[in-house]
């Protein structure tokens, strides 16, 4: 292969990695909303990586060339929430590099032992999470993404454990609609009144469209200042 094709495909291959982080996927966060006027503070360390190596495109193949392994990046995402009068919650999230975000949550239904909650998110990324030349490119590349999961959260002293379903729209750089799933599982531990501790792994995958969406998240959340009110 010339070195600028060589070159070309390299820097294609360390765009998708930079930007494999920035599909805003988890969510940190439970279906309790923040009283109101309270305000939250995210920092969480990620690993994201894709479920499957990127589509082939024949006429681009160079016949010696070997599929690479799914690109995988750490990435760091911050997040600020906020309560909005007695069941709602508002909060912005980023991921560095690449991406920014904001959401909307209701705590439909609130119990001691179970909450459900409703959210809408949206994040605009910076860049394609998949190489849109070069030997193992895809069909499209990522403008942004709205998550619409249901929030389920068991409360059992200072645990909750969360499952977060739900739907998923990506409109990529060209316009074009991929519809997908999503998934997610975490555990938020309250170590103290204002601290807390939340691992979450979260999944997705497309279902019709242009795109692929398949990947997966695993990342730690440090959550400071205020948390939801338990009985």
């Amino acid at each position: 292969m010339p070195w600028g094709p060589r070159v070309a495909h390299a820097w294609t291959a360390g765009i998708a990695v930079a930007c494999v982080s920035c599909t805003g996927q988890s969510l940190y966060t439970t279906p309790r909303t923040l009283n109101a006027d309270d305000v939250q503070v995210l920092l969480a360390p990620e690993y994201v990586t894709r479920t499957r190596a990127s589509k082939p495109e024949p006429p681009l193949v160079d016949p010696g060339a070997e599929a690479p392994p799914p690109p995988a990046s750490g990435a760091f995402h911050v997040g600020l929430r906020t309560g909005v009068g007695e069941r709602g919650e508002l909060g912005m999230h980023g991921d560095l590099p690449g991406s920014f975000g904001v959401d909307g949550k209701w705590n439909a239904v609130r119990t001691a032992p179970f909450d459900l909650a409703l959210m809408a998110r949206f994040t605009a990324s910076g860049g394609a999470t998949q190489p849109v030349n070069g030997p193992y490119h895809d069909k499209g590349s990522v403008g942004a993404f709205l998550h619409l999961p249901v929030l389920l959260g068991f409360n059992v002293d200072r645990l909750t454990f969360v499952l977060s379903p739900g739907s998923v729209t990506l409109v990529n750089s060209t316009g074009h609609l991929t519809e997908g799933v999503r998934a997610g599982a975490a555990v938020q531990v309250r170590i103290a009144s204002r601290f807390a501790l939340q691992p979450e792994a979260s999944w997705m995958h497309e279902v019709a469209g242009p795109t692929d969406m398949g990947y997966a998240a695993f990342g730690l959340g440090f959550i400071f200042r205020a948390l939801p009110s338990y009985p």
